[in-house]
């Protein structure tokens, strides 16, 4: 088919490596197409390989160069497959692993060479079932590499139980080392308040920082003071995921709040909180300018402050979107209230209650 070169490339670009493959066998005019292409504009690769094979097309295509988005299956990321292609373009900056099944030390130690071998890593995503020893590991691994471009990292390492202080421990000084992280994702991680604690303290050292995200751990009131610090201290952070932990008393960050014009997104959903929680963060949403995202879901039962927070929805200046769910019971008997205030807020664009 005699199509011109630009046409070709701009079908070529978007199928599959392995159609990929099997396009540049049709013809001469297909084969020079394939091995000139180049990237679209506005168009970016993003691969997720299930098999050996799928890694071994991509070894092979002349796309792998721009090939920046990387999504391992599981029973993938410690082959040779795996690692030949990682290997063979250094140009990957997003690296994403799901293993369902328990991953013993020596698979980690593969993944730790293959997180060393790129130098353009801006973005790591971790799914993995691990034992302690495996976590300190990955976690030095990731520590050792070159961390000029390192910005955002999601660590969901030890789901099989209780995090131990050895892997605290790396993952602290690691944080102490690294400067250039944007976003820290350390969710359902099972961590104790005391671990946060630590981790915390040398987090606040990172300028750079702007999203943290603490959810579906075991935080309680204790660490709250290291999270208000860093409010205070970080001009930067923009957006505070605190849900589903063990939180009472979380009136103690609204002076904090209060101080910083940075955070546009606040999640204090599914905690234990106490009624004068609710009247803090009803004054800090009447009052901010920069507040667009509150999520406040409660559990087990429904408080009288939960309606004074939600009508101080009515007068927000900056709230575009807001999240008071419940499983229990719906959170305002009269939804005439609710229907008058989004009839009052006009800027207010997305609701869930």
């Amino acid at each position: 088919m005699n199509l011109a070169r630009d046409c070709l490339h701009s079908i070529f670009w978007f199928l599959p490596l392995a159609d990929l493959a099997r396009v540049s066998n049709a013809c001469k005019n297909w084969h020079r197409a394939v091995t000139l292409l180049r990237p679209q504009p506005h168009v970016k690769r993003r691969f997720f390989f299930q098999s050996a094979i799928a890694c071994s097309h991509a070894i092979r295509s002349p796309l792998l160069r721009h090939i920046t988005h990387v999504s391992l299956g599981p029973f993938l990321f410690d082959t040779f497959a795996a690692g030949a292609m990682l290997q063979a373009n250094p140009n990957v900056s997003s690296l994403h692993i799901h293993e369902n099944d328990v991953v013993e030390d020596k698979r980690i130690c593969a993944l730790a060479h293959h997180i060393t071998i790129q130098p353009m890593l801006r973005k790591i995503d971790l799914y993995l079932l691990c034992n302690d020893s495996g976590a300190v590991i990955l976690v030095r691994a990731i520590q050792s590499r070159p961390i000029t471009h390192l910005r955002w990292m999601n660590m969901h390492l030890n789901r099989s139980g209780l995090i131990e202080t050895p892997f605290i421990l790396a993952l602290a000084y690691m944080f102490e080392t690294i400067h250039t992280l944007c976003a820290v994702d350390l969710s359902h991680n099972d961590m104790s308040y005391k671990h946060a604690r630590v981790l915390l303290r040398k987090l606040v050292q990172n300028p750079n920082l702007t999203h943290l995200n603490l959810c579906f751990n075991l935080l309680y009131d204790p660490c709250l003071p290291e999270i208000a610090n860093m409010l205070t201290m970080h001009k930067k952070l923009s957006r505070l995921n605190l849900g589903n932990n063990c939180i009472n008393n979380a009136a103690v960050l609204t002076d904090a709040i209060e101080q910083t014009s940075s955070l546009t997104h606040l999640d204090v959903s599914y905690n234990y909180l106490y009624g004068s929680t609710y009247l803090a963060l009803a004054k800090i949403v009447a009052s901010s300018t920069t507040l667009h995202e509150l999520s406040a879901s409660y559990y087990p039962a429904f408080l009288p402050e939960i309606e004074t927070l939600i009508r101080s929805i009515q007068s927000s200046k900056s709230l575009t979107c807001v999240d008071f769910s419940s499983d229990v019971q719906p959170i305002i008997a009269d939804r005439r209230m609710w229907h008058a205030i989004l009839a009052e807020n006009t800027r207010l664009k997305q609701a869930f209650i």
